[in-house]
């Protein structure tokens, strides 16, 4: 945070804030600006529109509507617009039924709107030849982002907090396009170092019209109340500094992580051999490094060499470095498995694993994704709200308290029986097959006890949810990339 004192406090704001801009631009660049209408949007869209005529910089201002607050959305959308026409900038919108998609998704409201609104601010530097998005996250939203992901439970890279700029990876977010990949988009945060007091101080010293989010301030999502109740309860009873203590810290992970990365991409530069489908490495020379750097090679392995598209989970990693050391195969959900041959280790992709046989698999615990037989299982524990869409070609929702962990994937048996929703009796598996003309192979999910979903097609009734089901599980699965 930048400390400021004495006479021309907004000067010196002012001058800090352009200080800091213009460590992420260059003249002529285009810009698509994500502008919600808060306080911290129009800080820095005001902030870049006082310096595009000096370094002739294209603007394009971008709103995305998520449909969540009925009139006050549309009201935004309208302000932003003139705010946009009125500086001149070029104005982009989108608007997306974010309640609507999460009922279809079960991802949930904060994650489907990121997802959604992130999408549309890269489609739009796509479509515009814009080579930045700049995004207004101030200080205060890096504590909080630090603070939630601890509370969590996050590694050191988690708790880095918010990155001040980044490239946009060719398909993140769904998005593959030539540009991604050679010069790229780059996401920028200029207001990061900037707490919301200065933020607004800066609106009124240059009579910058700003609107308020209402839902803001109620505490009905996770980090409201990190926002609200949390952090105010630590500065009033234990640190008025916290925000800048998490900050902090913070720039000590990041270096700290930096460090242990570059440790890491060492060791797979001079180690590894590297084609399309493995990574192969000596397994002694991977256990001399320290624990930290080992499970750093086999994320960097699958993200970047093996090119894994979907999030690895840090207990995966730390089960594949502990599986290495212990000299054991191991298949991991993200689509690939570890193998031994001689004194190497092989990370190969692709590989036929447990989930592509008979053998059941048991599906890893809330929130974690399971791979099998071409598939990645995830399951989500939720509350039963009216709002649920129970039904999902690919997803369906069981009775929590009607089942009985742990759970297992596993490909049909002679003899399997179920008792399909709906019904009050059981069926072969077999005879269900063939009544529904099913052709493809199936996959069944099943408790200790019994099958409760024939994965795409129809749960068991002895699963399912009325109206006294009070916790949810969540059962999704799609096919491997």
């Amino acid at each position: 945070m930048f400390l400021l004192s004495g006479e021309n406090i907004f000067m010196k704001l002012y001058s800090a804030m352009l200080k800091e801009i213009t460590k992420f631009i260059r003249p002529n660049d285009a810009i698509v600006i994500g502008v919600s209408g808060g306080p911290d949007s129009m800080a820095l869209f005001n902030l870049l529109n006082s310096i595009a005529k000096k370094y002739n910089l294209k603007i394009i201002a971008a709103h995305f509507n998520h449909m969540l607050r009925g009139k006050e959305s549309t009201r935004d959308m309208e302000f932003v617009r003139k705010q946009a026409v009125k500086a001149g900038n070029v104005f982009v919108t989108r608007s997306k039924n974010i309640d609507a998609l999460n009922k279809k998704t079960g991802f949930g409201t904060e994650k489907t709107a990121r997802e959604e609104r992130y999408r549309f601010f890269i489609e739009s530097a796509l479509e515009y030849k814009a080579s930045k998005i700049a995004l207004a996250h101030n200080l205060d939203d890096n504590a909080e982002t630090i603070l939630f992901r601890l509370i969590k439970g996050t590694g050191t890279k988690g708790l880095c907090g918010i990155p001040a700029q980044r490239k946009v990876k060719d398909g993140e977010f769904g998005i593959k396009h030539n540009n991604l990949s050679g010069a790229g988009i780059t996401i920028i945060r200029p207001v990061l170092k900037f707490s919301k007091k200065q933020i607004i101080s800066y609106l009124k010293e240059r009579k910058q019209k700003y609107i308020t989010d209402s839902s803001n301030s109620k505490s009905v999502y996770q980090r409201n109340i990190i926002r609200n109740k949390l952090i105010p309860f630590i500065e009033k009873e234990m640190n008025p500094a916290v925000k800048e203590c998490l900050v902090r810290n913070a720039v000590i992970a990041a270096n700290e992580e930096d460090f242990m990365q570059a440790q890491a991409d060492g060791f797979i530069q001079k180690n590894a051999l590297i084609d399309s489908n493995k990574a192969v490495f000596s397994r002694v020379k991977f256990l001399s490094l320290h624990t930290a750097v080992r499970q750093r090679v086999i994320m960097a392995v699958l993200y970047r060499v093996l090119d894994a598209k979907r999030k690895v989970d840090y207990t995966l990693v730390a089960d594949a470095e502990k599986s290495i050391a212990e000299n054991s195969g191991m298949s991991l959900p993200a689509g690939f498995a570890i193998r031994y041959e001689n004194e190497n280790v092989i990370i190969k992709k692709g590989d036929k694993t447990p989930g592509n046989n008979d053998k059941a698999v048991i599906i890893q615990k809330n929130g974690l994704k399971t791979a099998y037989g071409g598939f990645v299982f995830e399951t989500r524990i939720v509350n039963n709200n009216k709002g649920i869409n129970l039904k999902g070609k690919n997803s369906a929702y069981v009775d929590l308290s009607k089942i009985t962990f742990p759970l297992t994937i596993r490909k049909r048996r002679n003899g399997d029986k179920f008792t399909p929703y709906g019904m009050n009796s059981q069926v072969k598996i077999k005879d269900f097959i063939i009544s529904q003309k099913i052709k493809e192979d199936i996959i069944l999910v099943c408790d200790k006890k019994k099958i409760i979903w024939v994965a795409g097609k129809r749960t068991d009734d002895r699963a399912k949810v009325d109206k006294g089901s009070k916790k949810l599980l969540l059962l999704r699965f799609f096919p491997l990339k």
